[in-house]
């Protein structure tokens, strides 16, 4: 099965946003880790950034898999231990190093994961 995609959410390309804010404009959607396929997005160069949300009660782990850059180095993340109630973030992560064809591979080992994916202007 392939990964579950997790769309990335555009952050406004502006320093003076239109005033007043609208209600929910400036939310971030988090969708539950897919442990069972596990998790991707595509990677814009530079621009790509993962959150993480531990939404339970205990740590939960997160991996995010790298691939050979031009020196064959490889550098995953891996179970990298996220608190209760804690939010991490990683990125913005370069398509060198990081992306399998065109996309960043991550996963969670529990659905109290909650990810989302920036994408900065």
């Amino acid at each position: 099965m392939p990964r579950t995609n997790v769309a990335a959410q555009v952050i406004p390309a502006t320093y003076y946003p239109a005033t007043p804010l609208a209600g929910g404009a400036a939310d971030l959607t988090l969708v539950p880790a897919d442990i069972v396929n596990n998790n991707s997005t595509v990677i814009v160069d530079g621009k790509t950034r993962l959150v993480a949300l531990n939404s339970g009660a205990t740590s939960h782990t997160v991996t995010i898999h790298s691939q050979p850059d031009a020196q064959n180095r490889i550098g995953d993340i891996t179970t990298y231990a996220v608190a209760a109630g804690k939010i991490s973030r990683w990125g913005p992560f370069k398509t060198a190093g990081w992306a399998n064809a065109t996309l960043l591979e991550f996963e969670a080992n529990n659905v109290e994961i909650l990810f989302a994916v920036e994408q900065l202007p």
